[in-house]
């Protein structure tokens, strides 16, 4: 008799607690569903927020505006020696006014942090390599709102011209879509040490990973999207080809393929830019839309 009463007990115990533990469930089911639903909600309107900002920058840009964002940046100031290793090795850095180079200096700071230099050869990476290598990046989308390239972030560094099991040939510098860049660092110096020869092997590989961060549509900046069509345009005329072939300004590499020409136009837009505007105004028109730099202004200034 005893034996069935504590049964029961056990019993209506048991009941209770599985009562109480599927309406905890169903309390928690509930919290999880309205959690997801809010955050499927927040996603919808920041995508759709995030649409109408791109092409409220769009139209900004369309309209010649869109600079505003040079003003706001966290201040991030260089220790001395990197100040030092930039202002005495990288010409275009000494070239900016003092606003630019504050802002130039924030990225910088940033692109150090970000940037995986990784040695070959027993190349000794040096302070000075990983300044004037973030450096080389920080220039060339320095016009830009998104100043790094999203997805290439690893850099290769040999010291000198390396064999390539990738391309089975011996290279100065190679970049791959999977998001790795090569760089021989004698060739990436004598780039930024000799500055009107059109060789800028840093940027030249750089402009490779600009361009396939673009087909890869991941982490790239709005203007080269705007502006891609009026590139691929200009380049798709054969007369353009030609006349740029015949008066020999761009380096006969340039002719390898639409890729190389990107890379080698956007060197030549840096070093001589003056002689570029001469030789072929609508190469440098395209390329200063594409980097939201005007290197003529910056010469005259």
């Amino acid at each position: 008799m005893f034996e069935n009463k504590n049964a029961s007990v056990i019993r209506g115990v048991f009941i209770l607690f599985v009562s109480l533990a599927m309406e905890l469930f169903d309390v928690f089911l509930m919290i999880a569903m309205v959690g997801l639903i809010a955050s499927m909600i927040g996603l919808a309107v920041y995508v759709v927020l995030l649409s109408y900002l791109e092409q409220a920058e769009a139209f900004s840009i369309s309209i010649g505006q869109g600079h505003l964002w040079k003003k706001v940046y966290v201040p991030r100031r260089l220790a001395p020696h990197l100040e030092d290793i930039l202002m005495s090795h990288f010409e275009y850095y000494r070239s900016l006014s003092v606003v630019d180079q504050k802002r130039f200096q924030s990225r910088l700071a940033v692109a150090l942090k970000r940037l995986k230099i990784i040695s070959r050869d027993q190349l000794v990476i040096t302070d000075e390599m990983r300044v004037l290598v973030a450096a080389s990046l920080v220039k060339l989308t320095f016009g830009y709102r998104r100043f790094l390239i999203a997805g290439f972030t690893n850099i290769i560094l040999y010291p000198s011209e390396y064999y390539s099991h990738a391309t089975k040939s011996t290279n100065k510098g190679e970049t791959h879509f999977s998001g790795m860049v090569v760089l021989s660092w004698e060739d990436t110096l004598s780039g930024i040490q000799i500055t009107n020869d059109n060789l800028h092997l840093a940027i030249h590989e750089f402009s490779h990973a600009l361009w396939l961060a673009l087909v890869r549509d991941k982490g790239v900046d709005l203007r080269l999207k705007l502006y891609q069509d009026e590139w691929k345009r200009l380049i798709a005329e054969p007369n353009n080809i030609l006349r740029w072939k015949a008066k020999g300004f761009l380096r006969p590499y340039a002719f390898t393929n639409a890729m190389e020409l990107f890379a080698c136009a956007v060197e030549t837009f840096f070093e001589s830019p003056k002689e570029l505007n001469q030789t072929h105004p609508e190469l440098y028109k395209v390329m200063r839309k594409i980097l939201n730099q005007d290197l003529l202004k910056m010469q005259r200034a």
